[in-house]
């Protein structure tokens, strides 16, 4: 709200997503949000009302797709627009009994726009189309009749309004091009125009002598106020109806019949969408979108000892999905030179699947696998004075089953997941050089991998414009695990018989694992975020292949990602975060850039296997963070980061029989992903 006389604004409330009305003591506005808060969890447009002293909200209706309010002088009723089936209608909404009355009838299509109550109550005045421009359209109570005053199959006309008097209806209309504010005086049936832009004028609002209009000008949309209500030309006057004074020349231009291509103009722009053929309908069956293949180009420095062609994995994505987005697939595969390779495939359903459909539940499943090969080389020690080089794949593959489903609101997901792992390797074959004996190639499986998890998460992240940058709100997540694996991490055989069996250990365990995140808004554009994390394997001690890693760049950044690794995690992290540069709009080449943003955070935490070492060994570091939002070709998001962490705290890890000693130095991370969120994920790794 602005006070026109001291300059002055306060917000009354947020979300909006319609036209306002003041109540006829002006101390409340009808509005419309948007919200899933309904029986479907869809995001349907309601009636709310905001109390300007107290600055309290009420929702009026629920489920019911209105916007558009408008009041009636008495304060009894509303009018506004509901919507179904692409089609809008004009309604009335008694607030005292909640009941609503259809005005309209429409069923194919129409739209309606942007209902005013007269003073006197006796009339409603709105636009609607059924083509290509809108009308304006008046209804009477005492006959109960439409009356169009202004728009044609040639221009537009939208927005209308009462003066505080009744006598006038102020409107804009493209006559000319351009849109400009009329006026439509009823006793008469003259109109007049009133603004004479070069822009665009729209949606006006008559008090006191005063127009208030909002103007399009080459730097956006402004509220623009005009003081003088006299007639602009009275030579330009002319009996609604019949515009004698409209230039053809103008019109010609601006809307040509048929040009020197053959287009005809007036054909497209007064086309009729219910002029159609009778067709049969029939029931729905997937459609899938064209399939998309992106070839693409990774770098991978695992191994830094390796030849650059080494890092170098081309490869290929593909997608492809059902337009209603009941069925989808995403699928992928690189390769280098040595023939490392990473293949994934993704395939979603969500029109119901038995036995989940039987019972009315309707899931998203996902079914998952993937699969990676690493090449090495190793030594086989087959005496004290004999080790061979030998060369080494590793294959890992897992497949997933993932249901995910909305419980009690829209912001928790409840996701229940089974993970079957098989993590291998195989030995090329050699020589034995004493008795030049070749030795075949083998393999075996170190690990056979169950998992059985439950996963429930609450989203509770305001929706702003800086969301992905610098989110307000709050986010918990809290993971359950059962784990029953085949596990052989020493290579140990069994001997029976002169037969090799491996000797798996059966590690059985629970995991437990949770995070709660809440985002603080210190100012405007400021926020505090407190993050505590932490997770348990219960029961006895298993090996450290199944631990906990919080270091890295998702944990304590201080601290490479395996240094810190236990059984049992616990963190805190603080993270202030300010903006730098809001609104940069640069273009570069294909890069749009939005907003930059800074943040200085802290984390203390640990990890560890067994009692806990106490207070005094928890790890702490500091660090910065830089955020660039940006897009690329338009559409595609792309969040770049750059951050750095120092570790206060120095101790020493024992690896393959090595000391390998962290903190007390910097770490650096960088990238270019879809978004800056990585903290969401497990925090355990294999």
């Amino acid at each position: 709200i602005r006070n026109r006389e001291t300059g002055e604004t306060k917000r009354a409330a947020r979300n909006v997503r319609s036209r306002i009305s003041w109540s006829p003591d002006g101390e409340k506005i009808y509005f419309s949000r948007i919200t899933r808060n309904n029986p479907y969890w869809q995001g349907f447009s309601d009636l709310f009302v905001v109390e300007i002293e107290s600055g309290a909200t009420n929702r009026l209706t629920n489920g019911l797709r209105l916007h558009d309010p408008d009041v009636s002088p008495d304060g009894s009723t509303l009018a506004a627009i509901t919507v179904a089936d692409g089609t809008q209608n004009l309604v009335l909404y008694k607030i005292e009994d909640e009941r609503i009355t259809y005005i309209t009838d429409n069923k194919h299509g129409e739209q309606v726009y942007a209902p005013k109550w007269s003073p006197s109550g006796d009339e409603i005045i709105f636009a609607t189309s059924s083509g290509f421009n809108r009308h304006i359209v008046e209804y009477s109570f005492e006959t109960e009749n439409f009356s169009i005053l202004a728009g044609s199959e040639n221009f537009d006309a939208r927005d209308p309004v009462y003066s505080p008097d009744g006598i006038q209806i102020y409107y804009a209309s493209d006559e000319t091009g351009i849109f400009n504010i009329y006026r439509y005086n009823r006793v008469n049936m003259l109109i007049e125009r009133v603004t004479n832009v070069l822009g665009g004028a729209f949606m006006p609002s008559v008090s006191e002598g005063i127009l208030v209009y909002a103007a399009y000008k080459s730097d956006g949309y402004k509220i623009a106020q005009y003081n003088d209500l006299s007639p602009v030309d009275e030579s330009k006057k002319y009996i609604a109806g019949t515009p004698a004074w409209f230039d053809e020349s103008l019109h010609a231009a601006y809307n040509p019949g048929t040009d020197d291509k053959g287009i005809n103009w007036n054909r497209l722009r007064n086309y009729d969408d219910r002029d159609v053929p009778g067709y049969d309908s029939e029931g729905y069956s997937s459609v899938f979108t064209n399939t998309m293949l992106v070839p693409l180009i990774r770098f991978d420095n695992y191994i830094p000892e390796r030849d650059f062609t080494d890092m170098i994995k081309p490869g290929l994505y593909l997608m492809t999905r059902d337009i209603l987005e009941h069925h989808a697939l995403f699928a992928g595969a690189t390769i280098n030179r040595r023939l490392e390779r990473d293949l994934f495939a993704i395939f979603e359903w969500s029109s119901g699947l038995p036995p989940f459909s039987l019972f009315g539940w309707y899931p998203r499943i996902s079914f998952e696998i993937f699969n990676i090969t690493r090449k090495t080389d190793a030594l086989i020690e087959l005496r004290e004075d004999l080790k061979i080089d030998v060369d080494v794949t590793y294959n890992l593959t897992e497949f997933n089953v993932v249901l995910k489903d909305h419980i009690v609101h829209p912001s928790n997901e409840l996701e229940i997941l089974y993970r079957h792992s098989r993590y291998g390797y195989d030995v090329g074959s050699f020589f034995i050089p004493e008795t030049n004996r070749l030795v075949g190639a083998f393999g075996e499986l170190y690990l056979v991998g169950n998992i059985l998890q439950a996963q429930l998460t609450h989203r509770g992240i305001i929706p702003t414009i800086q969301t992905e940058i610098n989110p307000v709100g709050r986010f918990i997540r809290f993971r359950y695990g059962y784990e029953f694996n085949k596990f052989n991490p020493r290579l140990e055989y069994d001997d029976e018989e002169n037969i090799l069996f491996t000797d798996y250990d059966r590690p059985r365990f629970h995991r437990v694992e949770g995070e709660w995140r809440e985002h603080y808004r210190v100012s405007r554009n400021q926020t505090l975020t407190a993050r505590l994390r932490g997770g348990s394997i219960i029961g006895k001690e298993v090996d450290e292949f199944f631990n906990f890693y919080i270091g890295g760049l998702m944990g304590m950044q201080g601290y490479p990602f395996y240094s810190l690794g236990g059984n049992e995690f616990v963190s805190l992290n603080l993270t202030y975060r300010f903006p730098l540069w809001e609104g940069i709009d640069f273009r570069l080449a294909q890069m749009q850039f939005e907003r930059l943003y800074g943040s200085i955070f802290t984390d203390i935490g640990d990890a560890w296997t067994g009692s806990f070492t106490g207070v005094d060994e928890l790890k702490r570091n500091v660090g910065f963070e830089l955020r660039l939002e940006s897009f690329s070709f338009y559409s595609y998001p792309t969040r770049i980061f750059f951050s750095a962490a120092y570790g206060f705290d120095e101790f020493t890890r024992i690896f393959r029989d090595e000391p390998v000693t962290y903190g007390k130095q910097w770490n650096f991370y960088f990238g270019i992903l879809f978004g800056f969120d990585l903290g969401t994920g497990s925090l355990w790794k294999r």
